[in-house]
């Protein structure tokens, strides 16, 4: 089993929306804030994905967002706009806060996947900066447009698990971990304490136990307003419960267009088979009409008589050769110069040629 802070922190929450997620894999929406996120990220990367001290020019970094720039999640072309002229805004502001004392960072995006009983805790940290001789911060960035107070940061399980990670990875603890937050374009830091590492520590192992376990039941919470599992939860499932008198209307729905579409295909058949006739009296491939445009195509197909091809083969130490009567490994076997003319003579007569056609038709406006 593989745990990580976003894992924890939904089991927490709400136990069944764990299961609904990570066991049954539900699917879940894509929202504008996740893919504004997610590219934000993205561009901050590059803008510490150096080799030396000197940091990439902001137009660098901008053209990075707009490269990397998700858009799945957002209602329209112009949300998407907004979004976007604000995430340029959101990377400007950063870049000429933190231009000044730019130094590359010790580690940067680093997944990291440690074994902790039976299972694996997983995460990846944004940045480690080296504050000083022997001195190291975690930072992680946050869209958030809110900040926290201070005593929720003193009590994240997310920096206290990077705290432990870097502890693990590393070997040495952090003097500090952070929440960057770039909209307000602000950081709040933290320290985390052996016991606050142990009393993490023994959350995760709870959590890990209790999923071992099975124990998955629904919790409300305030979150539960923007959730995506609302339709399998029993708290809400009633909103999407369909009445009988809805279900009966449904399948009305689906029958008729069932009979129109299986009337539609025997339609479109017929006049297939007229459209085909035409094309083979006039020796052609190609119509035409004012919208449409159809073009014949046609295959032959070769089957054989597999119990008399096999009395052939057999005797010869040749049948393994087409077994199951491969069509075409037999036409080959026949072509390639093994068979004695006699034989192949025989087993030509036992071919069937067939020849199909198919019509393919597009409209000429579009």
């Amino acid at each position: 089993m593989r745990l990580s802070y976003s894992s924890i922190s939904d089991y927490l929450n709400c136990p069944l929306k764990y299961k609904f997620r990570y066991i049954d894999k539900l699917p879940t929406k894509k929202t504008p804030a996740l893919s504004f996120g997610s590219s934000l990220h993205e561009a901050l990367a590059f803008f510490y994905n150096v080799k030396t001290p000197t940091p990439p020019a902001l137009d660098a970094v901008l053209n990075e967002l707009k490269d990397k720039w998700l858009s799945d999640g957002y209602s329209s072309k112009a949300e998407e706009k907004q979004y976007f002229a604000h995430g340029r805004q959101v990377i400007t502001q950063f870049y000429e806060t933190n231009i000044a004392n730019f130094q590359p960072p010790v580690a940067l995006e680093h997944k990291f996947y440690l074994p902790i009983e039976n299972f694996t805790l997983s995460g990846v940290i944004d940045r480690l900066d080296k504050v000083s001789e022997g001195h190291f911060e975690v930072i992680d960035y946050k869209t958030s447009r809110k900040l926290p107070p201070q005593t929720v940061i003193d009590k994240d399980l997310q920096l206290s698990i990077y705290h432990l990670a870097t502890k693990e990875i590393w070997g040495f603890a952090p003097k500090a971990v952070s929440l960057y937050f770039l909209l307000p374009n602000y950081k709040m830091s933290s320290v985390r304490s052996d016991e606050q590492i142990k009393a993490t520590l023994d959350t995760i192992k709870k959590v890990a136990g209790r999923i071992e376990a099975a124990l998955f039941e629904p919790t409300q919470n305030n979150l539960c307003p923007w959730c995506d599992f609302q339709p399998y939860c029993p708290y809400f499932s009633h909103k999407y419960r369909k009445s009988e008198e809805q279900i009966s209307s449904l399948i009305e729905e689906y029958g008729r267009l069932k009979d129109q579409a299986k009337e539609i295909k025997l339609k479109a058949s017929a006049l297939a088979g007229e459209i085909s006739a035409w094309l083979k009296d006039k020796q052609e491939r190609r119509l035409f009409s004012p919208n449409y445009e159809i073009l014949k195509s046609g295959r032959k197909t070769i089957s054989y008589d597999e119990e008399k091809v096999a009395e052939i083969l057999e005797p010869l130490g040749l049948l393994s050769q087409v077994t199951s009567l491969d069509a075409k490994k037999l036409s080959a076997l026949l072509e390639n110069g093994v068979l004695e003319e006699k034989i192949k003579d025989q087993l030509i007569k036992l071919a069937t040629e067939k020849e199909s056609f198919s019509l393919t038709c597009k409209n000429r406006n579009n």
